[in-house]
């Protein structure tokens, strides 16, 4: 990337996309990819401002995020009168997600089909759902979801999407607080499902993932846990807002082999690095992960902490934390 100009703040100006949101696209899409300052501020090119401008215009077309970075990635974009044909445009060309973009060697089994056309509607159907706020046809279409495939692509696909949107329209005033919290607690419970299947049996590594005090957002900490899961970890999700004292009890209690922080807006970033050395010590030198959006806020109090930042890609983030997990406890 070449010439970077804007600030976060000013490309959500000029692109009327909140900030939480281009975070969101960056650490689940890898889209735009901002270079960074010295201090790990985002600079986004005049080029990256018109990506998002486009990526915008399809989402209100009804895409998913996800589809429409897939069809500016791939430089198929034009603005549709409706999503219907970009949408099956993603579905003929989608790959599994054991493959990738540059395997170009037959295998020798196949992967079933994965119908994301059906992801589509089964996101707009409990957003449907939600909006007529609706119990019973919200349960209806969640216990539907949990039957479209993986743990994973399940969360990735159906429920961290409809939760971003369910989010971003309370935000907006389209949706009540009662319409937000009754979504938030049957689809949070179908997540938290999600997670006890998947689990790795009790002799495998054990990771604490913890929200710091005055952080609700609890989406981000759901995502990491099935990260650490798919690589070998059993997770064990402490939730939101939790304070030093309750990390240091937990770890005493349970003994794990690592430590998850999730930062992404807690209520004061003030209070989050004031509190930081009091998490650190509660890690007691075990390895520790700190991620989220709001995680760079605190990324020059850890330099010299041995810790990981989850920053970049999953393959990446992996490398640098099993590297950190193979040099064990540090005092």
């Amino acid at each position: 990337m070449t010439d970077p100009l804007y600030r976060i703040q000013a490309v959500s100006k000029l692109t009327g996309v909140p900030p939480a949101t281009l975070r969101a696209w960056e650490r689940r899409y890898g889209f735009p990819k901002p270079e960074r300052t010295e201090s790990a501020y985002r600079l986004y090119s005049n080029k990256q401002v018109q990506l998002i401008k486009q990526l915008k215009a399809l989402c209100q077309q009804g895409l998913a995020p996800s589809e429409a970075v897939k069809l500016l990635q791939k430089e198929q974009f034009t603005l549709p009168n409706t999503a219907q044909n970009q949408v099956k445009a993603i579905v003929k060309s989608e790959q599994s997600p054991q493959e990738t973009t540059t395997n170009t060697q037959p295998t020798t089994t196949s992967s079933p089909t994965i119908d994301y056309e059906q992801f589509t509607d089964l996101r707009n159907n409990l957003m449907g759902a939600v909006h007529r706020f609706d119990p019973v046809l919200l349960e209806r279409y969640t216990r539907s979801a949990l039957l479209q495939g993986s743990a994973k692509l399940i969360f990735d696909h159906i429920f961290a999407p409809v939760l971003v949107q369910i989010g971003q329209e309370w935000h907006d005033g389209i949706l009540s607080i009662a319409q937000e919290h009754l979504a938030t607690e049957v689809i949070g419970n179908a997540i938290r499902d999600l997670l006890r299947f998947v689990q790795p049996d009790q002799n495998a590594k054990q990771i604490l993932l913890a929200c710091v005090s005055g952080e609700l957002h609890l989406l981000p900490l759901y995502g990491s846990a099935f990260h650490f899961i798919q690589w070998g970890y059993r997770v064990v999700v402490l939730g939101v807002n939790t304070p030093p004292e309750a990390l240091k009890q937990s770890v005493m209690r349970l003994k794990p082999d690592a430590i998850g922080l999730s930062i992404t807006y807690p209520k004061s970033f003030e209070q989050t690095r004031k509190e930081l050395p009091n998490y650190l010590q509660a890690c007691q030198g075990l390895p520790l992960i700190v991620g989220g959006s709001g995680a760079e806020q605190v990324a020059d109090l850890l330099e010299d902490r041995d810790a990981v930042l989850a920053f970049g890609s999953p393959q990446n983030v992996k490398a640098l934390f099993e590297a950190r997990v193979a040099r064990g406890v540090v005092s």
